[in-house]
C-alpha cells in the first residue's frame, strides 16, 4: 500500500477539504440547473455543461470571423455576427472564480493577519539583505515558535535573495522583449499588471494551498482585466 505525506491524504485532512469540495460541488450543480431551466444568459439554448463559446445560433463561435488581421477584435464584425454565449455550467464556473478572489482576500485579512505581519516584516528584512548583512538570529525572533515547517527547513542554508531578484528581472526583461519584438498583440504594461495582481493574490493563495491543497486559479480575472484595459489604451 502506498505512503504519502501530502496533506491532502492524510486523515482528518484528507476529509475536511474533500468534504468541502464534496459539498460545494453538489450546491454548484443545483445553481447550474436552475440556471439552465429558468434560460438564464439564454444557457437552455446551449449544452448544460460545456467550456466552449456558441453564437447566437448554437453553433460552436468562429473567433476569426470577428478579428483584424493583427488579430484584435473588430467590433463592427463582432456586432454583425454574434455575442458570446456560454453553458450554464461555465457561467457558474466564472462566477464562483470571482467569489473565490474576493473571499480568499477576506480570508487572509481577517483569519492570518498577525501572520501576514510577520511576514511582511521579515520580507522586508529580506529585500534589505540584498545590500545589508542579515544579523544572526534577527529573522527567528519573529518567527511563530509553533512554526514546525520553519524549523525543518532550517537545517538546510537558505537561497540568497539576489537570486530571486535577478530570475525576476530576466523574466521581466525576457517578457518586454517579447511583447516588443514578436506580434503578440500584449502590450508592456500587460505584464506590469500581470506581475502586481500575482503578487497580491500571492499570499492568499499560499495560505489556502498550505491547509486544503486547493489552487487558486487566475485566468478569470488576467482575461477580464486585460479586456478591460485594452479597450482604454
Amino acid at each position: 500500500m502506498g505512503y504519502s505525506t501530502d496533506l491532502q491524504y492524510v486523515p482528518p485532512i484528507f476529509f475536511l477539504v474533500n468534504a468541502n469540495k464534496s459539498v460545494g460541488t453538489s450546491i454548484g450543480l443545483l445553481i447550474a440547473i436552475g440556471l439552465y431551466f429558468s434560460n438564464t444568459w439564454f444557457s437552455a439554448h446551449l449544452l448544460p455543461n460545456s467550456n466552449q463559446a456558441f453564437d447566437r445560433f448554437g453553433a460552436l463561435y468562429n473567433v476569426t470571423s470577428v478579428l483584424k488581421p493583427d488579430r484584435t477584435l473588430d467590433v463592427e464584425a463582432y456586432r454583425q455576427y454574434s455575442p458570446l454565449y456560454y453553458s450554464a455550467g461555465y457561467n457558474l464556473v466564472f462566477g464562483a472564480y470571482f467569489a473565490q478572489y474576493t473571499a480568499a482576500l477576506l480570508y487572509a485579512l481577517l483569519e492570518r493577519w498577525d501572520q501576514i505581519k510577520v511576514g511582511a516584516r521579515i520580507g522586508v528584512r529580506q529585500v534589505k539583505s540584498l545590500w545589508k548583512k542579515k544579523e544572526e538570529g534577527e529573522e527567528d525572533e519573529e518567527r511563530p515558535e509553533l512554526d514546525v515547517h520553519f524549523k525543518l527547513m532550517k537545517q538546510y542554508p537558505e537561497a540568497s535573495q539576489w537570486w530571486f531578484a535577478v530570475v525576476t528581472l530576466l523574466a521581466f526583461v525576457f517578457g518586454v522583449i517579447a511583447c516588443e519584438v514578436y506580434d503578440t498583440t500584449m502590450p508592456v504594461w500587460g505584464i506590469v499588471l500581470t506581475m502586481a495582481l500575482a503578487a497580491v493574490f500571492l499570499v492568499p493563495a499560499g495560505i489556502i494551498f498550505a491547509i486544503s491543497a486547493s489552487l487558486l486559479s487566475a485566468f478569470s480575472w488576467v482575461k477580464l482585466i486585460h479586456r478591460m484595459f485594452k479597450s482604454l489604451w
